[in-house]
């Protein structure tokens, strides 16, 4: 088994080609299905791509499913307005706008069909594609003078997705068990691995009651680790990112994973595959000259170190998700002993954090350069403590040795009476990491040095809630931002909003054809919401500064006009009891009642009973039971369909007596 899970890892060119592959969408008559986990950008084989009735449609197969969400989608090399979780909807985006419309499926294993590949007829309700993640993109041609202005390359724009994609358990959550139901999405890589281990369909097979739960839920914690950057910012330890076809070697994205947290495998005492590695833990047992039966020392030196720079190079969101180099890793003082440079390469495909990168490639140094390496050493039966450790201390006092070591092989033989081991010395500062002096420079992003100037600030920015119908009757309110269209075409407003007291901004996208007008996604009555707008040319390569809204903040009421109070109220006493009738106020904006109770003529010291919903001039009538003996007052407040209401819109009190 440890055989055919301990791969060598990937070439540097294979690996930027296949990892650049997967942004292609390309026309295949069988391709190779896909598998992918933490946040990858990614296109894959066309599952439809054809032109109907002035429209065109292409749908494109990502991996399998279910996904977490579509974090994002690009036509081109520009992102989309639709929001992290959108599942589609128009792009948003100048110069495409509502001719552009996307829409994503999760790949669950029942999901519905896609509403857009409907249209061309023979796409039916029964064609899901099921357990399949993909996105379809519907261009609608405008007249012919204006097409060149809404498609400026001639044709219809490719499209790529931004996904968090394949849902794993996660061994430290009660709540997930072995049901994938109550998985969620993450991309800490020791969860990862697991999932790919036990993957019965894609992965290693290996059965969930084989695993080593405890080990790799140690691993987990380990991998949440959080590590500041060089920047001041805040990342997980070990966090992973990628796909696999999957006609390729499951072992090949199971090393390539490993390789992202410094992971090893092992087997316990009690046959279950478990994961070590990515952080030095001091040995818990020591091995001295009495024990050693015989050996084979390799004193190493820097002179002959294999390399002394490592060409390190990483899948970078910054670039979008392209493989890019690093700072290669020096080891200056093999260097000045060698006297010259031996240069390795060091690819990581499913490393995105350049921190990461650079920690891995400084503990890849010290092992593959170790100051000692022992082979077949043989002990006798007082060795067999060391058979599952990681790392050992030897002390061979004879060879003036006193070190750490991590056992890369361990045997011991049919009766137990020696054990044989393969050692590799291991400096533990290894795993020490001064971001400010060992993170390196990050890549450049391009054009940097060549940023376009800045807009000017959007002119007249205002803010209003506007209700609009969203399905048949239902209505919704939605915050719009209008500022005077800039100047220049390429120019238009962007927005954002908030919850008044939440963290992250909420990216609005373009409403109809005016470069000057913005919408949010629905808002929650009676919240109260921040806006900014700002001014920026395509894929936002040019921005203006944020601009606060006046006022700063807007509460999500659309309508503000009263409904006017019910009428026809009437409350009747009884024996425990009281019974109410009332009829709802004569307006078109009438939407709820509600019925209120208690025990002294203030209406704020009452409490809602009941609440009706209905429409203009309807009668409603009802019975509060249970009461005990008193004296009680009846109210009832209509409210419009923002959920607005006022003393304007109240009937009552009706004081009666239940005996």
């Amino acid at each position: 088994m440890g055989g055919s899970l301990l791969l060598s890892a990937l070439t540097t060119p294979d690996t930027k080609a296949k990892v650049a592959s997967q942004q292609f969408s390309s026309r295949q008559p069988l391709p190779p299905r896909r598998k992918a986990y933490g946040t990858v950008m990614l296109a894959g084989p066309k599952v439809e791509y054809r032109s109907s009735g002035g429209r065109f449609y292409n749908a494109i197969y990502h991996c399998e499913g279910p996904i977490a969400s579509f974090e994002g989608y690009w036509l081109e090399d520009v992102r989309t307005a639709l929001v992290p979780g959108s599942l589609g909807g128009p792009s948003g985006i100048f110069p495409y706008l509502s001719a552009v419309v996307l829409e994503g499926h999760l790949g669950a294993p029942s999901q519905a069909a896609s509403t857009l590949l409907q249209e061309l007829g023979y796409w039916t309700a029964d064609d899901r594609l099921s357990g399949a993640a993909y996105s379809v993109m519907r261009a609608t041609a405008p007249a012919e003078k204006q097409f060149t202005k809404v498609f400026p390359s001639g044709t219809w724009p490719e499209h790529r997705v931004l996904i968090r994609a394949s849902r794993v358990r996660n061994v430290n959550d009660v709540a997930q068990t072995q049901d994938p139901a109550t998985w969620g999405w993450s991309d800490l890589a020791s969860l990862c691995i697991r999932d790919h281990l036990t993957d019965p369909k894609w992965g290693m097979k290996v059965p969930a009651d084989l695993i080593d739960d405890a080990s790799f839920s140690a691993a987990a914690i380990l991998d949440f680790q959080t590590i500041t950057k060089a920047s001041g910012a805040l990342r997980p330890r070990y966090y992973i990112g990628g796909a696999f076809d999957l006609t390729d070697e499951p072992a090949d994205a199971l090393q390539g994973m490993l390789d992202a947290r410094d992971g090893r495998l092992f087997l316990t005492p009690e046959g279950k595959v478990g994961i070590s590695g990515g952080v030095y833990v001091a040995p818990e047992v020591t091995l001295t000259d009495p024990q050693i039966l015989s050996l084979t020392i390799e004193v190493g030196s820097r002179k002959r170190a294999t390399f002394n720079r490592l060409k390190v190079s990483f899948v970078s969101p910054a670039h979008d998700y392209q493989v890019v180099e690093g700072d290669p890793w020096e080891d200056l003082d093999a260097q000045e002993e060698a006297g010259e440079i031996l240069e390795a390469d060091f690819a990581r495909p499913w490393v995105q954090d350049h921190n990461q990168l650079r920690r891995l490639a400084k503990i890849h140094t010290a092992k593959s350069n170790p100051d000692y390496r022992i082979t077949g050493m043989v002990t006798d039966r007082s060795g067999l403590p060391a058979l599952f450790e990681d790392t050992i201390r030897l002390v061979l006092t004879r060879y003036g040795i006193d070190a750490i070591f991590t056992v890369e092989r361990a045997v011991a033989s049919g009766d137990g009476s020696t054990c044989t081991y393969d050692l590799t010395s291991l400096d533990p500062a290894c795993y020490n990491f001064d971001a400010a002096t060992e993170e390196g420079i990050e890549p450049a992003l391009p054009n940097t040095d060549a940023l376009a100037t800045a807009p000017a600030p959007p002119v007249d920015l205002a803010a209003e809630i506007e209700r609009r119908t969203v399905s048949g009757e239902t209505n919704a309110t939605f915050l719009v931002l209008t500022s005077d269209e800039p100047s220049r075409a390429d120019l238009a407003l962007i927005g954002r909003y908030r919850a008044v007291g939440a963290t992250d901004w909420v990216d609005m996208v373009s409403d109809g054809e005016s470069r000057g007008r913005v919408v949010s996604s629905v808002l929650t009555d009676g919240q109260a919401y921040e806006a900014q707008g700002a001014i920026a040319s395509y894929g936002r390569a040019a921005q203006s500064a944020w601009t606060a809204t006046d006022p700063a903040t807007i509460t999500a009421i659309a309508d503000t006009t009263s409904t006017g109070a019910p009428t026809a109220f009437v409350v009747n006493g009884g024996a425990g009891q009281a019974s109410y009738a009332f009829t709802a106020p004569n307006a078109a904006n009438f939407g709820s009642a509600k019925i209120f109770r208690g025990t002294t003529t203030t209406f704020a010291d009452a409490t809602a009973i009941r609440t009706v919903n209905g429409s203009a001039s309807q009668s409603f009538d009802g019975t509060d039971s249970g009461r005990p003996p008193g004296t009680y007052r009846y109210w009832v407040r209509a409210y419009n369909r923002s959920g607005f209401g006022d003393a304007t819109s109240t009937a009552g009190p009706i004081t009666v007596t239940v005996t």
